[in-house]
């Protein structure tokens, strides 16, 4: 919704899914156990398609932003450099437009206090 707004304004909105990123601290909350596992299994795991560390998806995030290419692209979703498919929930136009007005008033709410 947010990408069709402001379509007309030439502002462009995507979606990144950077991939899962071992070593970001995403597990920092979880018990020790899951943390060690964390920590050493699955920093191994990068080698697989859907890992990556947090430099190789800065580098994916700097390319959305900056590649000439995706320069008129606007309401797509990126799993890394690929234009992927988003969930079926995201395409539900009611959710999309409650989710919308709910973020406005927030953003309301956070510039009054």
């Amino acid at each position: 919704m947010l990408a069709q707004r402001l379509r007309e304004r030439g502002i462009t909105v995507n979606a990144f899914n950077p991939g899962l990123m071992p070593g970001t601290g995403l597990a920092r909350d979880a018990g020790p156990v899951l943390q060690l596992l964390w920590r050493t299994v699955a920093r191994a795991l990068v080698v697989l398609p859907p890992v990556n560390t947090a430099r190789a998806s800065g580098r994916n995030l700097a390319w959305l932003l900056t590649a000439p290419e995706l320069a008129n692209v606007t309401g797509a979703y990126f799993e890394g450099r690929h234009p992927a498919g988003s969930s079926l929930a995201s395409h539900h136009a009611e959710a999309n437009h409650a989710l919308y007005q709910r973020s406005l008033r927030l953003i309301d709410a956070a510039g009054r206090g």
